[in-house]
């Protein structure tokens, strides 16, 4: 057999290669009796290892489809799904706000928002940088801060980021035609918030909604919320999120190749969130803020808070604390040169003082010592205590305000008058007279709420604080001296409260010893219209103490209200009996440092035998408690006589 190959080697003798030049090749085959194998130029390893490889090669192909068919085919089939199907979200009509006169607060105005999905902007560096420098100047946001924000969401990166709001026609229109040519730009409906009551305290207590942070949304995807989202931040806003907020809606519309709409796959839609209404009087709130502001300016201090509270139930009336901002700075998307304004200012405008801020009580502080003597039996209403200036242990001397002292005084003039050494006496006890002591000083804090928190329904609150014996040795490393419980005696020391801590405290003197849960919170109406739900969170607790049950109707709270009213009619405010209408209170003056102005208080209630308000007004630094904080009450209740017409408030 022959086999032909373009090379063939074969060995001739000098005959055989002359049969072979004549054309007789196949003569010489006979003749030599052969046959000649022709082995081919490429040899049987390369052809086994190139058969190899194209085998490894279809393998693998096999393989890998079959991973993408079948093991990872549900994952691919929702992507190629994804971007057949477009979801739109439809924002939920967001809860009105009302306050108790049925005056609206807030509305919400309707506005287009513009987001990007990072993971479909262009791969090219360049076509990128393009994109977000053209969408930049359409926004009119710095294209480094657009970097910025997407950055800061490069884990969801197949998530539309929200970008802008209140885009301008114009905007709109230009980034629509983008939006056709690149998937990353996203643009929708937005409900965007405004506060249309002008007063700024307004902003703390109502506060304000804000983008969805990260640690935010990974809280609150799984009740609906997205990265393009808005919620509350603070106050009412964050405080009933869930009832204002509803429940978003959605449709799945079916795109081309285009990216143009086709129809309508699913829709599901929005269900508008609750209106609230407040129990603040917007009207008692905004004049409140008024005088409060007047007398600062007059007196040269920036910060203050004012509480105006019903003592039956616990129901808000006014809550002011100044400075403050305004909240649609924040609704509308604050900048980042005005928020480092507002955090960098040493008056702390963003401070919500009034639930928040925690200073020395001073004198505020002594209706609760004379109601725990008097249950305790350290003194009765007849007992009288000299005061000739003050008292000395050791080498320390523990003075009253008045030099020279008050002479023998009983507890109404010692609260009336507020009498320091009356207080040492009947609190950390001198000589042969024993007094309560710091343990039931504690008690009688803890039954009437200091240092803990009030359990109001609005965000931030603290807790004030009561100091104790093991607190200060761990701290300071020394044991509790009597002059710390003579400090304490006088709302000195260590002790701090909240304004909202003390008018809680007032109300339970004005209630005859019911200690609320104060709330801003009257009622919950569905967009339906149909009647309001009542808060139904507890509004009233009874006073429990560690020894005693309850001081239900106990005749010390008439003699401690007794020498409150005797401080309007003699004492310390009695400024306030020009009015005409009977009045009780309490004045107050807090040190904080030697080289510092103390604080000033004045808490009280009106009527003094029916009480249908507690009022409760505090300024930093701003000197004795019977000046600019009487003078803030005075004219409060002057306005506040003349408002309601002597009727009382529903």
């Amino acid at each position: 057999m022959l086999f032909w190959s373009p090379k063939v080697n074969i060995k001739l003798d000098d005959s055989s290669r002359k049969s072979v030049l004549d054309g007789q090749f196949g003569e010489f085959l006979k003749q030599k009796n052969k046959t000649i194998f022709l082995r081919p130029a490429i040899s049987s390893k390369k052809i086994y290892f190139i058969a190899g490889l194209f085998f490894l090669i279809l393998l693998i192909f096999a393989v890998q489809t079959a991973y993408f068919q079948i093991i990872r085919g549900a994952y691919y089939r929702n992507l190629a799904e994804n971007n057949r199907i477009r979801t739109v979200i439809t924002p939920s009509y967001r809860g009105i706000i009302y306050d108790r006169n049925n005056t609206p607060l807030v509305k919400n105005i309707s506005s287009f928002a513009f987001s990007l999905v990072p993971s479909k902007l262009p791969q090219s560096s360049e076509e990128r940088n393009n994109l977000l420098q053209i969408i930049a100047d359409t926004v009119k946001k710095p294209k480094e801060e657009i970097e910025a924000t997407l950055l800061d969401y490069e884990l969801y990166s197949n998530e539309a980021v929200f970008v802008a709001g209140n885009l301008s026609h114009e905007s709109v229109l230009i980034l629509t035609k983008l939006s056709s040519e690149n998937p990353s730009i996203v643009i929708g409906e937005r409900l965007e918030r405004e506060y249309i009551n002008t007063t700024p305290s307004f902003s703390h207590l109502l506060g304000y909604i804000g983008q969805i942070s990260k640690e935010e949304y990974e809280k609150k995807k799984t009740d609906g919320y997205y990265l393009r989202d808005f919620l509350g931040k603070t106050g009412v806003e964050m405080a009933y999120e869930k009832e204002l907020r509803g429940k978003f809606g959605k449709k799945q519309i079916e795109i081309n190749a285009l990216g143009q709409e086709k129809r309508i796959i699913a829709k599901e839609e929005a269900v508008s969130g609750k209106d609230l209404v407040l129990t603040i009087d917007a009207k008692m709130q905004t004049e409140l803020e008024r005088i409060m502001k007047e007398y600062l300016r007059m007196n040269n201090k920036k910060k203050a808070a004012g509480i105006v509270i019903k003592p039956q139930n616990g129901e808000i009336l006014a809550l002011v604390s100044w400075p403050s901002f305004s909240n649609n700075d924040f609704a509308k998307g604050i900048s980042k040169e005005l928020y480092d304004k507002l955090s960098s200012d040493p008056n702390q405008p963003l401070f919500p003082r009034a639930i928040s801020g925690e200073y020395p009580s001073g004198s505020v502080i002594k209706p609760l010592w004379a109601f725990a003597a008097l249950e305790e039996g350290i003194i009765t209403p007849q007992t009288t205590i000299v005061s000739v200036g003050g008292i000395k242990i050791g080498n320390s001397f523990f003075s009253d305000w008045k030099a020279g002292g008050h002479g023998a005084v009983n507890v109404l003039r010692a609260l009336a008058e507020s009498v320091n050494t009356f207080f040492y006496y009947i609190s950390g006890g001198y000589g042969a007279f024993g007094g309560l002591g710091l343990d039931k000083l504690a008690e009688y804090a803890t039954i009437f709420g200091i240092g803990e928190k009030t359990e109001i329904d609005l965000p931030y609150e603290q807790n004030g604080f009561f100091p104790s014996e093991k607190w200060k040795k761990d701290s300071s490393g020394e044991p509790w001296y009597i002059g710390d419980t003579y400090h304490l005696s006088i709302g000195q020391g260590h002790l701090l409260v909240t304004p909202l801590q003390m008018a809680v405290l007032t109300s339970a003197f004005a209630n005859n010893g019911i200690l609320i849960v104060p709330h801003v919170l009257k009622q919950i109406i569905t967009p339906s219209f149909s009647p309001p739900i009542p808060r139904q969170v507890g509004e009233q607790r009874e006073l429990e103490g560690v020894k005693r049950n309850v001081f239900l109707n106990s005749v010390s709270f008439d003699i401690v209200r007794q020498g409150m009213r005797e401080t309007v009619i003699s004492g310390s405010a009695r400024r306030l009996g020009n009015l005409g209408m009977e009045i009780a209170g309490k004045t107050g003056t807090a040190q904080t440092a030697a080289t510092r102005p103390t604080h000033a208080w004045f808490t009280g209630f009106y009527p003094y035998k029916d009480p249908q308000i507690v009022f409760t007004v505090l300024v930093e630094e701003g000197g004795e408690g019977s000046g600019i904080t009487l003078s803030i009450i005075h004219d409060f209740l002057k306005w506040y006589k003349d408002y309601f017409n002597q009727k009382l408030i529903p």
